[in-house]
């Protein structure tokens, strides 16, 4: 019942508890997996292995057991994003090789590309289902963050200026934000779900070596005594040099 963070250090899926701090292994032997969600309503988990080309699926108690693990999708060229939409239960995801974003239903049935079309380095993928949208991260050339109906319309840029290597976004619901790292630049910042209203969280050679990947994780206490509650937001991040941070 207590909260914990799930990461891929590419050969395998850890767990790590956010008030034990106990460590665990999920799934051990990977070649290369490096996107992974849940969908905590069904203890499902789902990552990308760019070795296998493939989208798998497991429930996370059962994960561990090769046998337990589904191949969702396949013939992939390089899947590098993934998210969960948990309401309609599909799957999105980006693929570099083929430079597309594409989604499916839960069993990997109904595969379609959303969109094919100036994109250079797709990369990291985050879904709002309760408003319809997705967003994702370009790092090519001309690297941006954009966001598109999650049928694929209505695209638009929501970042593009002072930005290089954003590998890894996502959003903050409550307060409709998106958070992103960029791995060249060192930089943690933020805009609000339009694009506008841009901060500069953190700047840091030390704490942002190679940024990879990042999530908000949001704790609210109750203090029984008092009847006061507090609630404190949360940044993780995951450097692909370094170790996890939490602040």
């Amino acid at each position: 019942k207590s909260p914990y963070l799930m990461f891929t250090n590419r050969h395998e899926i850890r767990r790590i508890d956010l008030l034990k701090s106990e460590y665990t292994q999920v799934v051990p032997t990977l070649k290369n997996a490096v996107a992974l969600d849940v969908d905590v309503s069904t203890n499902k988990m789902f990552w990308c292995d760019l070795y296998h080309r493939k989208i798998y699926s497991a429930y996370i108690n059962k994960a561990s057991d090769s046998s337990q693990q589904v191949t969702l999708v396949d013939s992939l060229h390089s899947p590098e994003g993934l998210a969960v939409d948990w309401v309609h239960k599909n799957i999105y995801w980006t693929d570099s090789g083929n430079k597309s974003i594409s989604v499916a239903t839960g069993d990997g049935r109904k595969r379609k590309v959303l969109i094919a079309t100036e994109l250079s380095e797709p990369r990291a993928i985050a879904v709002d289902p309760h408003q319809g949208f997705m967003y994702w991260s370009d790092w090519g050339d001309q690297a941006k963050i954009e966001k598109a109906g999650m049928n694929g319309v209505d695209r638009q840029i929501l970042v593009s200026d002072h930005i290089e290597w954003p590998n890894g976004i996502t959003l903050d619901l409550s307060n409709r934000r998106l958070y992103w790292v960029d791995s060249k630049l060192h930089l943690l910042s933020s805009v609000d779900l339009n694009g506008d209203n841009r901060k500069v969280l953190l700047s840091s050679h030390h704490h942002l070596g190679h940024p990879f990947a990042l999530t908000v994780f949001e704790v609210e206490e109750q203090v029984d005594l008092i009847m006061h509650s507090i609630q404190t937001v949360g940044m993780l991040w995951f450097d692909f040099f370094s170790h996890m941070f939490f602040t």
